[in-house]
């Protein structure tokens, strides 16, 4: 009977030892999230600055976690892994920090990377944030605290990295969509932000969804004259305005009883930031403090299919310095393309083509230059 009690207590001891958890009490740190979001304004004047990153560990608690009395540190170092972070998700972005001349250096202090497991992960990340000037003074501070909870199994290395890297991405977004950081960053205010207006209801008929395409980019883009002033002020790109009456259409099909093709895409936004881009690239300086201003407004863009595709953009500028116009004049572009019936890549190209002619008429106008000057 003894020895049937003890086989017993054996068994359930062996069972209880095999179900049983062991301790988990350090982990390595991988990142565990995806993409940061971002505001598109801050990701152009991160580039245009370039920053330089200063990341250091400075938390009193070393502990990366905790569930019921058993911490949970970090098997490598955590400042190295914050900088890695940083690094990489930045870089993704297509803003990698510099090494040298940088416009600005960002200073960050780790004092808070903790992730606490009760029947649920929580986790958080508190950082000090720094933005040093060129000069070496500073121009913003402050404290961003990002948080993150979600379920999984106990004691999980991958849980506690899914929850740490959460909480990270919640900093880094504070970060990247702060109107304040933009504004130091700036050195003024940004512009208003752009409230995204639901997409307009389409009358029937065919539609066409707006593509940048098949334009050459090797083709000059203006004179040396008119480039040159471009470049040597700085500008206030306005946004682009769509004085048509009839924004929605886009095209007409000659050989399909001259069905009108719509466009659900807002024409103004999606051509101004084409505008705004081709003066980038031509080597101009856009600043929304700049005395100097251009307007822009389309007063016609349309692709019309017969035989071929004939596309027109017209589209009028005016320069003004200090709210007083200096210069207007139309800006005239066309362009021609051959391919199958009712072809998107065709209607796209002749479209692309025919604005970048119309551009390159801006460009390569003088008055436009002497305006300038």
């Amino acid at each position: 009977m003894n020895l049937r009690l003890l086989t017993f207590v054996t068994a359930v001891l062996l069972t209880s030892a095999c179900h049983h958890k062991p301790a988990l009490a350090t982990i390595h740190l991988e990142w565990r999230a995806g993409k940061v979001p971002y505001k598109d304004s801050l990701l152009k004047t991160i580039a245009d600055k370039k920053l330089k990153l200063e990341l250091a560990d400075a938390r009193t608690d070393k502990q990366i976690g905790r569930y019921g009395k058993q911490a949970v540190t970090a098997a490598g170092d955590v400042g190295a892994y914050c900088t890695t972070v940083f690094q990489d998700r930045f870089k993704a972005l297509g803003v990698p920090f510099v090494d040298s001349g940088q416009g600005f250096t960002l200073k960050v202090n780790v004092e808070q990377l903790f992730a606490e497991e009760t029947d649920q992960y929580h986790g958080s990340a508190k950082l000090a944030v720094t933005l040093v000037g060129a000069d070496g003074a500073e121009v913003w501070k402050k404290e961003l605290v990002g948080q993150s909870s979600q379920g999984g199994q106990d004691h999980s290395e991958d849980n506690y990295n899914e929850t740490l890297s959460a909480a990270l991405v919640d900093v880094m977004k504070q970060l990247l969509t702060g109107r304040d950081f933009e504004t130091a960053l700036l050195g003024h205010e940004p512009p208003p932000d752009v409230v995204a207006l639901p997409a307009p209801k389409l009358p029937k008929g065919p539609t066409l969804k707006l593509v940048w395409r098949g334009v050459d980019e090797s083709k000059p883009m203006g004179t040396d004259a008119t480039l040159a002033a471009v470049r040597a002020v700085k500008i206030n790109v306005t946004p682009l305005k769509d004085a048509r009456t009839q924004p929605l259409a886009i095209g007409r099909y000659d050989n399909a009883k001259g069905a009108i093709v719509y466009t659900p895409d807002n024409v103004a936004n999606f051509y101004g930031k084409v505008l705004t881009d081709t003066l980038k690239q031509q080597g101009a300086g856009i600043d929304p403090a700049a005395p100097f201003s251009l307007g822009s407004e389309i007063l016609e863009i349309i692709v019309v299919e017969n035989d071929t595709f004939k596309a027109v953009a017209r589209l009028r500028f005016t320069v003004s310095k200090d709210d007083k116009e200096l210069w207007s004049g139309v800006a005239e572009g066309k362009a021609e393309r051959k391919g199958k019936d009712h072809s998107s890549e065709q209607l796209n190209e002749a479209l692309s083509n025919a604005f970048a002619d119309a551009e390159r008429s801006l460009l390569g106008n003088k008055d436009f230059a002497n305006a300038l000057h």
